[in-house]
């Protein structure tokens, strides 16, 4: 659901908190490392598909766009969950000593198929590690990249472009069998609103990304694969959407018709944009304590404030998740500005 901004500024003295509900209908949003989910116990489940047609599902470049992908599961997609984890959750935090979480793909028609990928936030984006995917790599599933790569820079936002590099060993009891050299160009070629299964529409941006994989094994000449993928991403799901080509020995086009995989969100443990908007919202301020009250959601069984210092640029925080209609907190000090804003959870 896309509402219109409603902002109240409220000044103290010197001191400035400003009350901000949602996004106006067809911003460009900006993702933040904020916008990853993160935390241990979150998770998101999509239906996952392969030896797909999608003849004209990329759509157009630039925005606002609207993307409905909110048809019902077909016959070739799973349920695929994907689980924040801690890092040793596979047994693998001594590999990846400098990541902070892991996210796990578990096949929901089969729990033994799963596999991991290795994160940390900064404030240049997300740093990416290396996977354990015996799914899709059974004899070398162990991917340590030689060099940690910057997956995602943030803050990201249309017509924002990068590359990276990435190298790795495919190692079966410690014997190298080969090597992979990965090579990623990315823009963020369209921004919109996209319409996703059971939880509606969101505002998101679309990732353009072209793909090489070189692998050399022992013998053997290097192979090339290279794939478009589509990607559009949402706040606190990160990618929600997902659309992969086949691979080709040269760039497929960006029209592409058939696709190896595709990702369709459809739950999410905390998917920020669907939030509502509080009712009544109401503030006082006694003793350097600024207190908020609002009315009670019917529909809701929470309740997330969010904080950020400016409006021009603004980087929100998650402050706090009461389960109560009030709050309260200490104001910033005199000659700062503190914004915030209230929202309903389903």
């Amino acid at each position: 659901m896309i509402l219109a901004m409603k902002t109240i500024i409220l000044e103290l003295g010197s001191a400035l908190v400003g009350l901000v509900c949602c996004l106006p209908a067809g911003a460009q949003i900006v993702f933040t490392t904020n916008d990853f989910p993160s935390r241990t116990g979150e998770y998101f489940r999509g239906y996952l598909g392969s030896s797909v047609s999608v003849g004209g599902l990329p759509g157009a470049t630039n925005g606002p766009q609207l993307w409905d992908l909110s048809f019902a599961q077909n016959s070739s997609e799973i349920i695929q969950r994907t689980d924040i984890v801690d890092t040793d959750d596979a047994g693998d935090a001594s590999t990846f000593p400098d990541a902070t979480y892991a996210e796990r793909d578990t096949d929901e028609s089969d729990s033994s198929d799963q596999a991991w990928r290795y994160y940390s936030l900064t404030n240049t984006g997300r740093v990416y590690y290396g996977f354990d995917d015996p799914i899709d790599q059974p004899v070398t599933p162990l991917a340590d990249f030689e060099t940690p790569t910057l997956e995602f820079p943030c803050p990201l936002q249309f017509g924002q472009s990068w590359s990276r590099t990435v190298d790795w060993n495919q190692v079966f009891l410690q014997v190298k069998l080969g090597s992979t050299h990965f090579t990623c160009q990315a823009v963020v070629d369209a921004y919109g609103t996209v319409i996703l299964p059971t939880l509606g529409a969101v505002p998101a941006l679309r990732v353009n990304e072209v793909d090489t994989y070189v692998t050399t094994v022992a013998g053997v000449s290097p192979q090339t694969n290279i794939f478009r993928e589509y990607y559009w991403l949402v706040r606190g799901i990160g990618l929600a959407a997902e659309v992969i080509s086949q691979p080709q020995t040269s760039i497929p086009p960006a029209n592409f018709t058939s696709a190896s995989t595709t990702l369709r969100v459809f739950e999410a443990s905390d998917p920020q944009d669907l939030l509502s908007p509080v009712v009544g919202l109401q503030f006082q301020l006694s003793n350097g304590t600024a207190s908020f009250n609002w009315r009670a959601g019917t529909n809701g069984t929470s309740y997330r404030i969010e904080t950020a210092g400016n409006l021009t640029t603004p980087s929100w925080q998650l402050f706090s998740q009461p389960f109560t209609n009030s709050w309260s907190t200490n104001i910033a000090p005199l000659g700062t500005q503190e914004f915030f804003r209230v929202f309903s959870k389903p």
